[in-house]
């Protein structure tokens, strides 16, 4: 689906702006479907519910343009906005690992398992990676590596909110 940028009077009726920002021409998202209607252009248009909302999406969404194919989509849970992975699962970070280094192997990666990029992905705005023991890239957010929990069964889930003694977190789309 195509994203059309919509004027929004709590905003100032202003597009994004700042060194870099473009209005991308297509961005593959997700939203709740409360959130969308379709314009007469038989295009989907964003509504936004709230200005939080709309800058958590502008901010996750503003380097996607350059990153190629959708990585990471903004999912909207009872606990707010979370991070999610191409498939819609929910991403976590794992206090105990170093900054730009995975300490997730072995059992811990059969429960958290690694957002891994694909061999053709670029890094992009506050989207980079980080090399795991067996040479495969690992997704990370502001340098922390990026996982997905395996007890999470649909998009939204957040089962390892806090898990392992709030060593886990959900991931937050980068402001």
């Amino acid at each position: 689906m195509s994203v059309n940028w919509q004027d929004s009077p709590s905003l100032g009726n202003k597009k994004p702006q700042g060194p870099g920002i473009k209005p991308p021409a297509e961005v593959s998202m997700a939203c709740n479907h409360r959130n969308l209607r379709l314009s007469r252009h038989g295009t989907t248009t964003m509504m936004k519910k709230t200005p939080i909302l709309a800058a958590v999406a502008l901010a996750a969404f503003a380097g996607m343009a350059h990153a190629g194919t959708t990585t990471f989509q903004a999912i909207n849970t009872p606990d707010g906005p979370v991070l999610a992975g191409q498939n819609g699962q929910t991403l976590y970070t794992y206090d105990k690992d170093a900054r730009h280094q995975s300490v997730c192997y072995g059992s811990c990666a059969s429960e958290w398992p690694p957002y891994l990029a694909n061999p053709s992905a670029q890094p992009f705005a506050h989207y980079s990676f980080v090399v795991r023991k067996d040479g495969q890239r690992q997704w990370a957010l502001n340098g922390e590596p990026l996982y997905f929990r395996s007890a999470d069964k649909k998009s939204g889930d957040i089962t390892g909110q806090n898990a392992d003694h709030g060593n886990w977190q959900v991931a937050r789309p980068a402001a």
